[in-house]
């Protein structure tokens, strides 16, 4: 999204639906997001959606930053 449309929860809502869409229509029992450790927006949308950081770990296809491993249970 273009800088001046952050902050509106725009992201919180989209995540919602794509919370929604992972547990209701394709049934998993867990979520996860790879989210950079400086990305401190996108680990508010997560806290928000109900995530809870994991780990943390390098990522093989991104190997000079670490990401949050991000869980969310169905429960």
């Amino acid at each position: 999204l273009h800088p001046d449309y952050w902050g509106r929860g725009y992201a919180t809502e989209a995540g919602a639906v794509a919370v929604r869409y992972g547990f209701d229509q394709l049934g998993v029992e867990k979520l996860f997001s790879c989210i950079l450790l400086d990305n401190d927006r996108s680990q508010a949308v997560a806290k928000r959606l109900g995530f809870r950081l994991l780990e943390e770990r390098v990522m093989e296809y991104f190997p000079d930053e670490p990401h949050g491993i991000w869980v969310l249970d169905r429960s």
